[in-house]
C-alpha cells in the first residue's frame, strides 16, 4: 500500500514539474514575439504600438516638423583679388614683339673623332692532337710460346702491376699518381689477363703500347718501352718486332722518334697558347 503512494506522488510531482516547464517556454516564447514586434527596424504595419494615442499623435508631429526643417543654402560669391591692369600700346607692341621674335641660333656643337675601340686579344684555338698509338710486341721464336708463371715474374721484375682490367700497366717513376708510361697486354685474343688462370696460361706473344699524348715524357717513356721489351725478348727467348709484326729495325725505331717528336712539338706549342 505504501509503495502505491509513493509512485503517486513521484508521478504526481513529475507531472506537476512538466506543467512547470511548459509553462515557462510558453511565456518565453511569447515574451521573444513582443520583443521582435515592438522592434523599430521592422515596417510601421508589423510593429507593435506600444504608445498611447496622445504619445503616438506627438511622436509623429515631431516627425512631420523635423522632416520639413530644410538646412539653409548659403551662396558665396568670391571677389577677384587680382586687379585690372591697362597696358598701353606701346607696352602691347613690345609684348608682340617678344613673341614672336626670332630664337637666337642653337650653337653649333662639334663632337671629337670617335675614340677606336681595341678589340679584345682572343686566344688563338688549341690545336687538336691526334692520338698516336706506338706499340712493339716480343713473340716466342720459331713458334714458342711463354708461361704464365714466367710472365709474371717478369712483371714482378720490371715493376709492372696488374689493374682491375687485366692490363698490366707501368707507372712513371713507380707512382701511380705520376701517370701510366706504357701497358702490356697479349699478343693474341683476348689480350687482357686473368688473374686467376695467370699461372696456368700459355700465349705466344706480348705486345707492350702506350698512347699520345699521354705521358707526360713521351720520349722517355718509349725507351722505357723499348728497354722492358728487351728485357722480356731476353728473359722469355723472344724477339722484338713492330706494330706490323715485323722485326725491329734501327729505320723502325727512327721512325717511332719521330712520331713522338712531332708530338711533343704539338705539346710546347699547344702549352704556348695557354
Amino acid at each position: 500500500m505504501e509503495a502505491m503512494v509513493r509512485i503517486a506522488l513521484l508521478v504526481f510531482g513529475g507531472l506537476v514539474l512538466l506543467a512547470i516547464l511548459l509553462d515557462g517556454i510558453k511565456r518565453n516564447r511569447e515574451k521573444a514575439a513582443y520583443m521582435r514586434r515592438i522592434d523599430l527596424d521592422l515596417p510601421p504595419h508589423e510593429r507593435l504600438n506600444v504608445f498611447d494615442d496622445d504619445e503616438q499623435a506627438a511622436i509623429d508631429a515631431h516627425a512631420k516638423s523635423v522632416a520639413g526643417v530644410q538646412e539653409p543654402a548659403f551662396t558665396i560669391q568670391a571677389e577677384s583679388m587680382t586687379p585690372e591692369v591697362t597696358l598701353t600700346e606701346a607696352e602691347v607692341e613690345a609684348e608682340v614683339h617678344e613673341a614672336f621674335v626670332e630664337p637666337a641660333e642653337e650653337p653649333v656643337i662639334t663632337l671629337a673623332a670617335p675614340i677606336p675601340v681595341q678589340k679584345p686579344i682572343v686566344a688563338a684555338p688549341k690545336k687538336a692532337i691526334s692520338p698516336t698509338f706506338i706499340s712493339l710486341s716480343v713473340m716466342g721464336r720459331n713458334g714458342s710460346v711463354f708461361s704464365g708463371k714466367s710472365i709474371m715474374e717478369s712483371m714482378h721484375l720490371m715493376g709492372l702491376e696488374l689493374d682491375r682490367n687485366g692490363v698490366f700497366q707501368r707507372f712513371a717513376n713507380g707512382q701511380p699518381q705520376q701517370g701510366v708510361q706504357f701497358c702490356l697486354v697479349q699478343a693474341v685474343e683476348p689480350g687482357t689477363f686473368d688473374k686467376f688462370t695467370l699461372e696456368r696460361l700459355v700465349t705466344p706473344g706480348l705486345t707492350l703500347f702506350m698512347t699520345l699524348p699521354g705521358p707526360r715524357s713521351p720520349m722517355h717513356a718509349f725507351d722505357e718501352m723499348l728497354r722492358a721489351a728487351r728485357t722480356l725478348a731476353s728473359r722469355l727467348g723472344g724477339e722484338i718486332k713492330n706494330a706490323d709484326r715485323e722485326y725491329l729495325t734501327n729505320q723502325s725505331l727512327q721512325d717511332y722518334r719521330e712520331r713522338i717528336r712531332a708530338v711533343e712539338v704539338l705539346l710546347k706549342e699547344t702549352e704556348s697558347v695557354e
